[in-house]
Parts: C-alpha cells; sequence; structure tokens
C-alpha cells in the first residue's frame, strides 16, 4: 500500500487538493478548522478528489509499483539480473599463449593462458577485463566463484535478454556459456525480467541509468525546472547556443509526466487543458 506521503506527492503532481496527514499534507484536521468545503476546493465532499483518494487506497500491487516504482517494498518481486554462467575447465598441461575470448554483444574480451593459470586464475583474470572493458563494462559486471564466470547486468531489467554472449579458446582450456545457476546452454544473456510499469532513461547520467515509475519520473522533471537556469539546453549539437525555451521545455515535459501517471492510474489530470497545467480544473463529475 502507499505511503500517506506518497498519496500526497500523487495528488500534489496531479493538481488535486492534498488530503492526507502526513506532514507533507493538509489533512482532516486542517480542514475541521476551516469548515467542510472551505479552501482545498471543496474536499472531502467534492467527488473529484474523494475518487482519487479512494483509487490510492485500493490499488493493485502491481499499479502500485508501476506508480511508485523502486520505493516500493514490492519491486524486487518483479525483476532480475540478465545474466550468463561460464564455467571454466583447464584439464591438462596449458600451452603458453592460447587464447580465451568471451564475445558479449560482439564485443570480444580475450586473454592469453600462462604457464601456471588454473582454472580459477583464468576465471580471475578474465572477469576481470570483462569488468573493465570501456565498451562491456559500463553495462556488465563479472565475478569470479572457483573455476565459473557470472556476468550479470548493472541494471534492473529485461532489455539485455537480446544480447548475445559466445566463448572461443584454443586446445588448453573449455568454456560454455549456461543459464545463470544451471548447465543448460544458452547463446545470449538470460532470466531478466522488468517491472510491470514504465523505465525512463535519465538524460543527464553518464552512464545512463533507468527511472522506474510514473512518480520518480514526475519528481525527475520537476526538479529539472529548477535547474533551468543552468543553461544546459541546446538547439545545436556543434555549436553551444542556449536554448531560449529551455524552462518552458521543461515544464511541458513535467505535466506531460503528470498526465502520464494519471492515465496510469485512470483519473483525470486536473492541471488544466493546456499544456503547461493553465485552465480550467477537469472534474469527473
Amino acid at each position: 500500500m502507499l505511503t500517506e506521503q506518497q498519496k500526497d506527492e500523487v495528488e500534489r503532481h496531479l493538481r488535486y487538493p492534498s488530503s492526507g496527514a502526513s506532514p507533507g499534507g493538509l489533512g482532516p484536521a486542517f480542514l475541521v478548522q476551516l469548515g467542510t468545503g472551505a479552501g482545498m476546493l471543496g474536499f472531502p465532499t467534492d467527488p473529484a478528489n474523494m475518487g482519487l483518494r479512494f483509487r490510492l487506497n485500493n490499488l493493485p500491487i502491481d499499479i502500485e509499483v508501476k506508480i511508485v516504482g523502486a520505493d516500493h517494498p514490492n519491486y524486487d518481486d518483479y525483476l532480475a539480473f540478465a545474466g550468463v554462467d561460464i564455467p571454466i575447465t583447464v584439464p591438462g598441461a596449458v600451452t603458453v599463449g592460447d587464447p580465451v575470448i568471451v564475445q558479449i554483444d560482439k564485443e570480444p574480451i580475450t586473454y592469453a593462458l600462462a604457464s601456471n593459470d588454473t582454472a580459477n586464475s583464468v576465471a580471475v583474470a578474465v572477469a576481470s577485463l570483462i569488468t573493465a572493458d570501456p565498451v562491456v563494462g559500463p553495462y556488465f559486471v563479472a565475478m569470479a566463484v572457483g573455476p565459473l564466470i557470472k556476468v550479470r547486468a548493472r541494471q534492473w531489467g529485461n532489455s539485455y535478454n537480446s544480447t548475445s554472449v559466445a566463448v572461443f579458446s584454443g586446445q588448453s582450456a573449455t568454456l560454455a556459456v549456461n543459464q545463470p545457476g544451471t548447465t543448460t546452454a544458452t547463446s545470449r544473456m538470460y532470466g531478466g525480467n522488468a517491472p510491470p510499469g514504465p523505465l525512463f532513461i535519465d538524460p543527464d547520467a553518464s552512464p545512463s541509468f533507468p527511472i522506474y515509475g510514473y512518480l520518480p519520473w514526475c519528481r525527475y522533471w520537476e526538479n529539472q525546472i529548477g535547474l533551468a537556469g543552468d543553461g544546459m539546453d541546446t538547439i545545436k549539437a556543434d555549436v553551444f547556443t542556449q536554448e531560449r525555451l529551455e524552462y518552458r521545455k521543461r515544464r511541458q515535459a513535467y505535466f506531460d509526466a503528470c498526465r502520464d501517471m494519471a492515465q496510469a492510474l485512470g483519473v483525470q489530470y486536473a492541471g488544466g487543458g493546456t499544456f503547461d497545467g493553465t485552465g480550467g480544473r477537469r472534474r469527473i463529475t
């Protein structure tokens, strides 16, 4: 169930009077002092306000996760890392210089065997190369567990399930690619799962990382409005030219995010009919 603070925040982004009792909301005690229907656009008697609060109090778990994202206690139930397991065998004498190659999404990571290498030492060396690779490393991490290399995506979700994985080696070593925790062969990342909600990408992060949930996405764009004076939005890629409509466009993105959350909840956005949230307040009655 959503916390009172989360419900208050949803109401604020959707331009509904906050009806909760948390420190961020103006709850029933406040309304008693004003009298029924005073201020707050008539809450608690306004059907639109009552409808949203009823909806927030009775959301299915998957919709709660869709709204709240990673802050929801059941968030991890919907997620898993995509990945593969790579067992390594060094059956006998090593031929120095024999290659061990792990290819992830057409990017080869190559290790040359040394005279005293064992399966365990090869796993450690190759795992380190995968994690440190400038192309693969930002998206995947590899861990050596004995003679096994566990390769996992750094981010939640199933976007890496289509990533191909292949192994090659000389005669001194044998490698395989298996589904995580099994001996079942695979040729791609396996086991990722995405939550029942939207995935947004923070354009300012490097490397980029996902933002799950409508509420965190509204928070992100609300914060970007306050940072509009940083002057980093541009209208030309080759020559820096400040975007004059920076503030207005960030506000538009914020209100679009709020409307998307309202649609996911099955309620009307109360900010009005224009893109910037002005205009007459919409009702469900």
